[in-house]
């Protein structure tokens, strides 16, 4: 064998096991990004699966520390860290909450916020994401509160009218809030 053989088949090597690198950690990404989807649809429909473990924020000088780290991982590890912010201070429960009072909130610029929620695939744009926050907030309370109404349940839960609230309630969930509470209900006492 040649040398220019030898060095042609390492280099075919070197390609094969950088593309099996590359599927590998886009298998990861995505399975990442399902197991954070089905925590998210868990909480709203209250099937009983724990959260995600908490992440810690991000580093500020994150791209000095680790230079091989891409921007879309950086955004996953913010909207993590996003994510844990946001149902600690129950951010989410505020009316009046927009993208810029949200990411004022969090230390993070409007752009460094867009740029995480864009990618976190269940809730790609803010109002999305606030709107399931707000009715993963809202399941709860109509199970653990069964004696609070409708109309409190929507407030407390950053809905700005209980109209608004029974219509993203029923459009998402398939039922109003109130078959929802009924259902839970009979279904913790079977």
């Amino acid at each position: 064998m040649t040398t220019e053989s030898l060095y042609l088949i390492l280099t075919l090597q070197a390609i094969v096991l950088a593309g099996l690198i590359v599927a590998f950690v886009y298998i990861l990404c995505i399975a990442s990004r399902i197991t954070r989807l089905g925590h998210q649809m868990a909480a709203v429909h209250g099937t009983g699966v724990e959260a995600a473990p908490p992440h810690s924020p991000p580093s500020p000088d994150r791209e000095s520390q680790q230079a091989c780290t891409t921007a879309d991982e950086e955004d996953k590890e913010t909207m993590a860290w996003i994510d844990q912010q946001i149902d600690e201070t129950q951010l989410y429960c505020q009316p009046d909450l927009n993208l810029k009072k949200m990411a004022s909130s969090l230390g993070l610029t409007q752009r460094r916020t867009l740029a995480a929620l864009k990618s976190d695939s269940s809730a790609p744009t803010f109002s999305e994401y606030i709107t399931l926050k707000r009715l993963t907030h809202a399941c709860r309370l109509l199970t653990d509160e069964p004696n609070w109404t409708i109309d409190a349940v929507a407030r407390d839960a950053g809905f700005a009218a209980t109209t608004t609230f029974r219509t993203i309630f029923r459009t998402r969930l398939g039922m109003s809030p109130s078959q929802y509470r009924e259902r839970k209900r009979r279904a913790l006492q079977n």
